[in-house]
């Protein structure tokens, strides 16, 4: 699949700094490394998803006006700039518009995201419950095929059995016929690490795993090590100390370590081996597109751009040794 991340200077930047290269150079070096991160961010956020270019699993919360909340821990996904549009559903329906919103503003702690359209609803048609796509990553049409890296939500789907269509075939192959094709899934009854102590011997009786680590949200890290505050044992010191270093479960004669993945979304956690889940790409990943020396005029405004991008897929190599957490909603 495709990425790409456009990296503009403009040329006032340029003549500003004529009289000093080392500017010039500087001015390139940040609009290039801003482009890589943001690159290498929308890509892990791919990796997580379904294959649809979607930046939340769970719909918006729209109001009025030219902001709405995103819920579920997926506000970290979204970043000033951003062209976002909208659908009802993730590969069901057609796009609400096609024209994109622009993100202008994400406060990280309420979830709510503004927009440069002033009304969301009466202009572009959005309303709660829809999916935001990043633009260019979502095909305006009610049975969109997939222009994006198959991310996790598809390999290990937390719901089961498996209908979805989109998820029984994947890349061409049929999974249906043999349930671990899909990886394991433990849906949270108890406590959450009772959960994740049911995941991992799923995925050694399953898959035969021999070494997982188990990824989670940051919100859901800190609420595991919450309940985890009985089982801390205390000393005596100068210092006050409080709270878990580290965090592991033992199960199935394993000791799995629990780690932040920060762009993981609060509702599922994934038990993983080592190379399970692994990413190729055609040369570097993301490279500069070298056309016409790199740099490039954009014929509507004043200014210049490079390219990068990156050509890449995802594979699940041992769906049987994996699993997937569907865990409550954080209290």
């Amino acid at each position: 699949m495709d990425l790409y991340a456009p990296v503009r200077v403009s040329n006032k930047a340029e003549a500003l700094s004529r009289t000093d290269k080392g500017a010039w150079i500087k001015a390139v070096g940040l609009a290039a490394a801003s482009g890589m991160r943001m690159f290498h961010h929308v890509a892990s956020v791919f990796a997580l998803g379904t294959g649809f270019g979607e930046l939340a699993s769970q719909g918006i919360v729209y109001t009025s006006g030219a902001g709405f909340t995103v819920l579920n821990g997926a506000v970290s996904h979204l970043v000033e700039g951003m062209p976002l549009v909208a659908a009802d559903s993730i590969h069901g329906d057609a796009l609400r518009s096609a024209t994109a919103a622009n993100i202008t503003n994400v406060d990280y702690s309420t979830g709510v995201v503004t927009t440069s359209v002033a009304n969301l609803n009466g202009t572009l048609g959005w309303t709660t419950g829809d999916f935001i796509f990043l633009a260019g990553a979502r095909q305006n049409s009610g049975a969109p095929a997939r222009v994006c890296v198959v991310g996790l939500r598809t390999w290990i789907p937390e719901v089961r059995p498996v209908t979805d269509a989109t998820i029984t075939t994947v890349e061409g192959t049929l999974r249906t016929g043999n349930s671990r094709a899909f990886g394991n899934q433990v849906e949270q009854s108890g406590s959450q690490i009772d959960c994740i102590q049911d995941l991992v011997t799923a995925c050694v009786v399953q898959g035969n795993a021999e070494d997982l680590t188990m990824y989670v949200s940051s919100a859901r890290y800190r609420d595991i090590a919450k309940e985890l505050r009985s089982d801390q044992r205390f000393m005596n010191s100068t210092n006050g100390t409080s709270g878990f270093l580290k965090l592991a479960v033992a199960a199935s004669e394993l000791t799995v370590a629990i780690e932040v993945d920060r762009n993981l979304e609060d509702d599922v956690g994934y038990a993983l081996p080592n190379g399970a889940y692994e990413f190729v790409s055609a040369g570097e990943y993301p490279f500069i597109a070298d056309v016409n020396g790199s740099w490039i005029a954009v014929s509507d405004g004043d200014t210049r751009e490079m390219r990068l991008q990156g050509y890449g897929v995802a594979f699940m190599n041992d769906p049987a040794a994996c699993g997937v957490a569907l865990f409550q909603a954080i209290t």
